[in-house]
C-alpha cells in the first residue's frame, strides 16, 4: 500500500468519527480493535488490514467495501463522487421522515440536471 494511501485513510477516518461525534475510544469499543490499533491506524504508525477495515465497516454501520476502498484494498469506483459516503452517512442518521424529504431534493435536482 502506497504511504500517500495511508494519509487518506488516516483523513478518511478522522473525518467519519468526527462526523459522527465519536472519540477513538468510541470506535475502539464498538468495532472490537484495541484503542492502540485504532491509534495506529489514525496515527500512520499501521496500514489497517482488511480484517480491521471489515470491523470498522460493521462499526460504522457501512459496506466494507467501502472501507477498503479508502484504505486502498479495493480499486476506487471512479464514478462515484468524493463525498458519497458522506451522503450515505448522513441519510442513515436522518429520521425517517427527513430521509424522504431529501429524496425529493435530490430528485427534483436529478430532474432538473436532466433538462
Amino acid at each position: 500500500m502506497l504511504p500517500n494511501v495511508n494519509d487518506k485513510f488516516s483523513t478518511w477516518l478522522l473525518n467519519e468519527l468526527q462526523q459522527r461525534d465519536w472519540s477513538q475510544a468510541d470506535l475502539a469499543r464498538k468495532s472490537g480493535l484495541s484503542r492502540a490499533a485504532v491509534s495506529n491506524i489514525i496515527s500512520n504508525n499501521r496500514n489497517p488490514s482488511p480484517a480491521s477495515c471489515a470491523a470498522i465497516a460493521k462499526a460504522f454501520k457501512i459496506q466494507v467495501e467501502t472501507v477498503l476502498r479508502q484504505a486502498g484494498h479495493l480499486p476506487p469506483l471512479y464514478d462515484d463522487p468524493p463525498d458519497l459516503s458522506e451522503w450515505i452517512h448522513l441519510y442513515r442518521v436522518s429520521e425517517a421522515q427527513d430521509r424522504e424529504y431529501l429524496l425529493d431534493i435530490a430528485r427534483a435536482l436529478a430532474r432538473r440536471s436532466k433538462k
